[in-house]
């Protein structure tokens, strides 16, 4: 059996409950041990419990999180009766009621007053010269016959006989998909006795908490909440009811928080456009994430005592190089998303690249405890593992090949060649300056010549000649270029798969560069032999050759923290690979913590890391398809993304 190692992070476990030491004066507070999986919304409505009382006692979820499934590693705090704003206490009166709180790690008056619903004078008031620090105990009052809340945001109501959706809508002046929006589980048809949630506070007011009537700003300048809410007369849409998970009076510059979307972006703000929703400002599963990375380490082949042999088996095994840089890749990716406060396992399986190791690592280990599987990388292994596993539901991740797979648990994040020629044929397209078009290509790439010809009807096609013998030559002569690009503006397509011909074209074409006439050289696949030795990458800037490409250049990163840190640990810059592990585990990572790794909507979202972009699509054939990808060209010896087409 392989060799398995298991990576934990270094950062102290963040178990999302909350422990506090009660002394309670009165039964009214309880804490309850859930040990099974269930929504904020259903437990609120199966405990009777009102919503703002949920919310308040319990303030690591929010209004928007009704369908945020707590775990049995959650301890949740009920309130039985409801705990009322305390604004005016006759303290004449000694039939104060309290409960006891136990301070947690830099948490601050601000932050128990918001808790509770109470000033933080109030707070002050009856613990005298406690100080607030890590594990004292403060009296926190309860209500004295005070009017409750007024501003409960959500209410329960339970559905009478013959009751229908539109009858619920209309009774609280709301639409069914607004209803249906706040009970994601209900359809058109309800049954008596049903429990759902129903707005307690006007349309106006509950209209500010859903993405209609509200937008998500960038603070510009550091500022308070008070400051905001008075420069820009926010009042009853205030900056905490908006944002209940703010845990400080003041915002720094880069805090992104909602406001009403009437506020037009100024010094202190500005508007975060809807699709560029940031996977990491909304992070709401801190559950311990497990994943299993299965790579052909090879470590079989180790099996000599000879030092020598194993230096010279790292120094030519490509195999071996590539998953060691990958490797390195994942963990360094698993050491900075552990800082964002998630307990992250995992266990790395080496397959051996046989086919016999893979059914002995499937039966000596329970893949349904991961959240998701890495690998194996070879396609053949990792089609087996795929039915090997098939009554598993959890999601197979192919991570450095383009092969596509139809099954739907499969997660393809190199993208199919159809994105990247899809993309340089609009490039070419979107340029509407006079252009002449030409395709040259070896006689093996026909058929793509012919698949471009389609998009560009007038472009003419220049195929490599036939030698004395009637084989491919791999070339074409001076002659059969001088006469047919013209003066301006010449796109050429270059399609091969030989170095020799790449290397003769590029070189033809740079020779016929004039300033009366410009060549944009591009390609729809820029293979190996675009980058062998004998190619010229002068050539290829002076052509201002264009590509489509997974990756982008990681020259700019040189003195980055990641770079610095990578160098640091493994004594080498990291490479493709590496730049790759790293941006492919944190982006799944991400996107776990959003909700189901196989939700279309977060998986929707495109994100960019440093090398890598992720934007995923379910395909006809039922995976998840990775589109991400990059136009990058040559410029003045550099390669350089395209970021706005012509």
């Amino acid at each position: 059996m392989g060799i398995k190692f298991k990576i934990m992070s270094k950062i102290t476990h963040y178990l999302i409950f909350l422990i506090f030491t009660l002394n309670i004066a009165s039964q009214e507070l309880t804490v309850i041990l859930i040990d099974n999986e269930i929504s904020v919304k259903d437990f609120i409505i199966e405990n009777n419990i009102h919503p703002d009382d949920f919310f308040i006692i319990n303030p690591r979820f929010t209004n928007d999180r009704f369908n945020y499934i707590i775990s049995d590693l959650d301890k949740i705090i009920l309130v039985d009766d409801e705990i009322n704003m305390i604004n005016n206490i006759d303290f004449s009166k000694n039939e104060i009621e309290f409960i006891s709180h136990k301070i947690r790690k830099n948490e601050s008056l601000f932050d128990i007053s918001r808790i509770y619903g109470i000033s933080e004078e109030s707070v002050l008031l009856f613990n005298g010269k406690v100080e607030v620090k890590k594990n004292n105990l403060l009296r926190i009052p309860k209500n004295l016959n005070l009017e409750g809340r007024s501003n409960s945001i959500f209410k329960k109501y339970i559905i009478k006989i013959d009751e229908r959706i539109w009858d619920i809508a209309f009774k609280y002046n709301i639409n069914v998909n607004f209803l249906k929006k706040i009970n994601p589980e209900i359809n058109n048809y309800l049954n008596a006795g049903q429990k759902i949630a129903v707005p307690n506070i006007s349309k106006d007011k509950l209209n500010l908490y859903f993405d209609d009537n509200v937008k998500k700003f960038k603070i510009l300048k550091d500022i308070s909440v008070s400051e905001l809410e008075n420069n820009f007369q926010i009042n009853d849409s205030s900056i905490f009811i908006l944002n209940l998970d703010l845990k400080s009076q003041e915002l720094k510059y880069g805090d992104i928080i909602f406001a009403p979307k009437n506020i037009k972006s100024n010094s202190y703000m500005t508007k975060v456009e809807d699709n560029k929703f940031s996977l990491t400002n909304d992070i709401n599963n801190f559950d311990e994430k497990k994943i299993a990375l299965i790579l052909p380490f090879r470590t079989n082949n180790f099996n000599s005592e000879n030092s020598e042999i194993y230096k010279s088996i790292i120094k030519n095994d490509k195999l071996l190089n590539i998953s060691l840089d990958f490797l390195f890749g994942v963990e360094m990716a698993l050491d900075s998303f552990s800082n964002l406060g998630v307990n992250l396992k995992m266990d790395v399986f080496d397959s051996h690249n046989d086919i016999n190791q893979i059914d002995d690592i499937v039966s000596n280990n329970k893949f349904e405890s991961y959240d998701f599987v890495i690998g194996p990388v070879s396609e053949k292994l990792f089609d087996y593992f795929v039915k090997l596993t098939e009554d598993i539901k959890i999601p197979v991740i192919r991570p450095l090949s383009k092969k596509l797979n139809k099954n739907i648990r499969i997660i393809n994040t190199i993208p199919d060649d159809s994105i990247f020629y899809n993309r340089i044929i609009s490039f070419v397209k979107n340029d509407n300056s006079p252009s002449s078009k030409f395709i040259i290509s070896d006689l093996n790439s026909i058929d793509i010549s012919n698949s471009i010809k389609k998009s560009f009807p007038s472009a003419i096609q220049i195929y490599s000649k036939l030698d004395k013998n009637g084989d491919d030559s791999k070339s074409i002569s001076y002659e059969d270029l001088k006469f047919k690009i013209k003066e301006g503006k010449n796109y050429i397509f270059l399609e091969s798969k030989e170095q020799s011909f790449i290397s003769n074209v590029s070189s033809l074409l740079n020779s016929l560069i004039s300033d009366k006439r410009e060549i944009i050289l591009v390609t729809t696949d820029k293979n190996s032999s675009f980058e062998g030795i004998n190619i010229s990458n002068i050539h290829f800037s002076n052509l201002k050759f264009h590509y489509p490409s997974t990756n982008r250049s990681y020259s700019d990163f040189d003195d980055s923290h990641f770079v610095q840190k990578f160098i640091s640990k493994y004594n080498y810059f990291p490479n493709k690979y590496s730049f790759r592990g790293f941006d492919l585990v944190y982006d799944l990572l991400l996107r776990i913590s959003n909700g189901e790794i196989n939700n279309k909507n977060i998986l929707g979202v495109e994100n960019l890391n440093f090398e890598n972009k992720f934007k995923y699509i379910r395909s006809d054939s039922g995976s998840f398809d990775n589109i991400g990808m990059f136009l990058m060209k040559y410029e003045d010896m550099n390669i350089k993304e395209v970021v706005q087409d012509y």
